[in-house]
Order: C-alpha cells, then sequence, then structure tokens
C-alpha cells in the first residue's frame, strides 16, 4: 500500500483547539441543542469550535472561508480532535443553517 505525505502548517492550532476543548464548549452547546435525528455528521458543538478556532488562527470571521480552511487543516483537525469531519458539513448550506441555530 502506498500512503502519501501531506504537510499541513498547524501554527496554532493545536493550541486553540486543545483550549477550546478544554473549556468543554462542544459539551455545552450539544447539551442545549440537539441535531434533528435524522442529522449526522459534525454536532452543533464541534461545528462551533471549528468555527471559533478558524475565527482566532485566521483573524477572520467571514463564513464563507470556513471550508476552504477545514480542508486545508483537515489532518491536523481531525488529529486533535478526534472527530470525523466530512467536508460536506463545513460547506455554506450546513454550516449556515446550524450557525443560525446557534444564533
Amino acid at each position: 500500500m502506498h500512503r502519501s505525505l501531506q504537510i499541513e502548517r498547524v501554527d496554532a492550532i493545536p493550541i486553540l483547539v486543545t483550549w477550546l476543548q478544554h473549556m468543554a464548549g462542544a459539551e455545552h452547546i450539544d447539551s442545549h441543542w440537539t441535531p434533528h435525528r435524522e442529522w449526522d455528521g459534525v454536532r452543533y458543538g464541534q461545528l462551533a469550535v471549528l468555527f471559533l478556532t478558524f475565527v482566532l488562527h485566521e483573524r477572520d470571521h467571514r463564513l464563507s472561508a470556513l471550508a476552504e480552511w477545514v480542508a486545508a487543516h483537515h489532518a491536523t483537525l481531525t488529529a486533535l480532535t478526534g472527530w470525523t469531519i466530512p467536508p460536506a458539513d463545513v460547506t455554506d448550506d450546513r454550516r449556515g443553517h446550524r450557525l443560525e441555530i446557534l444564533g
């Protein structure tokens, strides 16, 4: 089996994710907002952690840039969190719907 290597620049992402996980923000959000039972993929709290990490790391709050950023740091984010992060879950339509619910 041939494995390809991928290099990702991580910068402060491990510190930000660890800090946000230590605060238990994802668990707190998920305890208050539960997605529809047919909804799968990234939970509301997980999306909030991803978005906050993006905002703090990039100093950018534009929702449209999140999907590209997650794709560029996918291996780092999944290794740090242990989450399965399907690319479809950070697209504009899903992300917008979930962030709308969170207010």
